[in-house]
């Protein structure tokens, strides 16, 4: 299962899209920017990486993006002729497999760059064994489901109470003088 490659897939989107800015990379609680068990790729174990990179679902991005950018890219032949041409699925899904499917061994190693730069050697040892556990390849295969499970919830949750949300953000701008637009 694709694990927790679907929300950073939906992260890399968005840090793709124009305007949107990239956040810093995680850093471990104590530790500076010159802490080099945390920063320093070249301290971690690239088998290792790897395997994490494998193990946590993380290797799928690069389906989902492809995913992702099909979508896109119908979406926007939708929109400039209201419709999606006869044929077009397939030869976008088959151009953006060509284009971006031979580099997923790039994509993966700029994954493991990101993991190295957020964890040390130590922490990335305790990641491996939790992804090749048990119980971590259960929650690799059951993210997907218990994180759209959650959403559904969240959604519920924030439509149970959307009155009371509407009504102190109207006045809290109002207050700050910001104007609101008509009802």
């Amino acid at each position: 299962g694709p694990g927790v490659a679907a929300m950073t897939a939906l992260m890399l989107v968005l840090a793709a899209t124009p305007g949107a800015r990239a956040e810093p990379a995680a850093v471990e609680p104590g530790a500076t920017a010159h802490d080099p068990a945390v920063h320093d790729s070249a301290l971690h174990d690239a088998a290792k990486l790897r395997t994490l990179v494998a193990a946590s679902g993380a290797g799928a991005l690069g389906d989902q993006l492809l995913a992702i950018l099909e979508q896109q890219v119908l979406e926007s032949l939708r929109a400039a002729d209201g419709r999606v041409p006869d044929g077009a699925p397939a030869i976008v899904r088959q151009a953006l497999g060509e284009a971006l499917g031979a580099r997923k061994d790039e994509l993966d190693a700029r994954i493991a760059e990101v993991y190295a730069r957020a964890f040390s050697p130590a922490e990335i040892d305790e990641l491996v064994a939790f992804y090749t556990s048990p119980v971590g390849s259960k929650l690799t295969a059951q993210l997907p489901a218990v994180m759209a499970a959650s959403m559904r919830e969240g959604r519920g949750w924030v439509e149970a109470h959307r009155g009371e949300i509407d009504e102190r953000l109207r006045r809290a701008l109002s207050d700050a003088g910001i104007a609101l637009p008509a009802r």
